[in-house]
């Protein structure tokens, strides 16, 4: 394992910050407890079924996320980088 310095931590975040900007634009489906028990997964694989029949793969990332702490508003989507956010989703939307 690499020793944790602000060097291997400055080469992380240029890879992340590298990998983010190769697309132009991410969904993100929160995959908290309760998002889960209210359907995120269904959504997250409805999303990435839409983007890949629409030909977007290449171009829109679909990700699962960990809690954005608005569980009573779950199933709970953030479109970025316009910070859109959607909650109470549902995967026939």
């Amino acid at each position: 394992m690499e020793k944790l310095t602000a060097a291997t931590l400055e080469r992380h975040a240029q890879a992340l910050q590298s990998q983010w900007e190769a697309f132009d634009g991410h969904l993100m489906v929160c995959h908290c407890t309760t998002c889960l028990a209210a359907g995120a997964a269904d959504i997250f694989a409805a999303m990435k079924r839409e983007i890949e029949a629409h030909g977007l793969g290449d171009r829109w990332q679909v990700k699962p996320t960990g809690a954005t702490g608005l569980c009573a508003e779950g199933p709970v989507c953030l479109v970025q980088p316009a910070g859109t956010f959607y909650g109470r989703v549902r995967s026939q939307q």
